[in-house]
């Protein structure tokens, strides 16, 4: 995840990879490579196949700023369960995000 100032700027997912830490050391390249300074990993799976889920919102904050944001949620049983835990994530890391500001589903992909 590629941040400024608390805003989400661009997002790189990875899979395949032979551990986690060269998936997070491959998208951060990739990143920084565009351009991104402050490059961060938001979320990480080590399910070997699965359900991958990215969420994207746009909201404004209780002090007007304009913010976009990410989740990321990984599940072997099913998108939904993905999707579930990618909102979860995505309230995690956005504390000013709430459910009725919605969200849009970026990516949905089975690995």
């Amino acid at each position: 995840m590629a941040k400024e100032q608390g805003n989400s700027l661009a997002i790189e997912w990875v899979v395949g990879e032979q551990s986690i830490s060269q998936a997070i050391t491959s998208a951060k390249s990739t990143l920084n490579a565009q351009g991104f300074a402050h490059v961060f990993p938001q979320a990480k799976s080590a399910i070997p196949h699965g359900w991958m889920v990215v969420v994207k919102t746009v909201y404004k904050t209780v002090t007007g700023r304009v913010r976009t944001s990410y989740g990321c949620g990984f599940s072997q049983e099913s998108a939904h369960a993905a999707e579930e835990l990618a909102v979860s994530d995505l309230h995690a890391y956005s504390w000013g995000w709430k459910p009725e500001y919605g969200y849009a589903k970026v990516e949905v992909k089975r690995y």
